[in-house]
């Protein structure tokens, strides 16, 4: 169930690197303590990159980083007559890729509305990416032979991980995205190593090259735009600053995504009439936490499965909180 849901995950990551971040605000120069050229504000910066990843054509290869694995993958963007379409071919391993289609450029996440410098009505006031980090422009790099703005998000608390990020000053396409623990030690990096940006790319290019091949249909990504849904259950504790952003409810049970605009979770609930047979444990590749539970709840106890870029102990108080919202009797 773990290398299932990881393998989920990473193909989400890869699409969702590239497309909610390599997915996952008020911001002015004065938030950052000195003035910034409007080429080097990091409103500007982040909302050129959410939206570089819908609207541009590019191509190129990139590795993803975390412990002692390195991974490579290609990936191919294109976009026609305002839809997205995608490829994204893990290119050593196991023979692994996903071809996405049908997204229309005018769907925005919650997480790249966030992104974009969103605020989002909540109890009490409203949400924004800058309520959960602090964030520092740390000059510039060169990344795939291409120049690039250093963006560093700084967690407020011990909830969710920093990352730094190297913009393309072209492009606006990220082109490094590097996870990090409150010490500072990396656990995961996205990185190009070869990229194109801007040529008109043949549609062909976004065929499957290979036998070993998911479509995913791009026109079922939730947007901002649209409700997100309704469920029974929700979680009782969140950490400051994340909000639901995706529901779906069927008989084999809910499913609930959670973003604060850079990390985000999803929440896999099911009733259990035999609460023994959930097989429950924790795992971690790079980033991305996979708990397995079960909660106890009246009139049956549910499995819950929290996938998400958190914290084990942030993901820990999210799963024990699940509840239902309908009241007991």
């Amino acid at each position: 169930m773990f290398f299932q849901l990881f393998s989920a995950e990473s193909m989400f990551k890869g699409s969702h690197l590239m497309a909610a971040f390599f997915s996952l605000v008020v911001f002015t120069g004065n938030a950052l303590g000195q003035e910034q050229d409007p080429l080097n504000s990091v409103d500007e910066l982040l909302e050129r990159a959410s939206r570089a990843l819908q609207e541009q054509n590019y191509k190129g290869r990139f590795t993803y980083e975390f412990g002692t694995t390195m991974e490579t993958l290609e990936i191919v963007h294109v976009v026609r007559e305002g839809v997205e379409y995608e490829r994204i071919t893990h290119l050593n391993g196991v023979e692994r890729e996903f071809v996405r289609g049908g997204r229309g450029q005018d769907c925005v996440s919650t997480g790249g509305f966030l992104l974009r410098g969103g605020l989002i009505p909540q109890a009490g006031g409203t949400v924004s990416l800058a309520q959960s980090y602090h964030f520092y422009i740390r000059g510039r790099d060169r990344i795939a032979g291409r120049d690039a703005e250093v963006v560093q998000a700084v967690p407020k608390d011990e909830y969710r991980y920093g990352m730094t990020l190297a913009i393309d000053r072209i492009s606006g396409l990220p082109l490094m995205s590097l996870v990090t623990v409150s010490n500072k030690s990396a656990i995961e990096r996205f990185q190009f190593t070869e990229l194109e940006v801007g040529h008109d790319i043949d549609m062909a290019a976004i065929s499957p090259t290979g036998r070993q091949h998911a479509q995913l249909d791009g026109a079922e990504l939730p947007c901002k735009k649209t409700p997100p849904g309704e469920s029974i259950w929700r979680a009782g504790w969140l950490p400051p600053g994340f909000v639901v952003s995706h529901i779906t409810s069927d008989n084999n049970g809910d499913v609930l995504t959670y973003t604060d605009g850079i990390a985000s979770f999803t929440l896999f609930i099911k009733p259990l009439s035999d609460p023994s047979s959930f097989k429950q444990g924790m795992a971690r590749r790079g980033a991305t936490t996979a708990l397995m539970s079960v909660v106890p709840s009246t009139p049956h106890s549910v499995g819950v499965v929290l996938v998400g870029e958190v914290p084990f102990n942030t993901a820990q108080q999210v799963v024990t909180s699940v509840a239902s919202s309908r009241p007991s009797h």
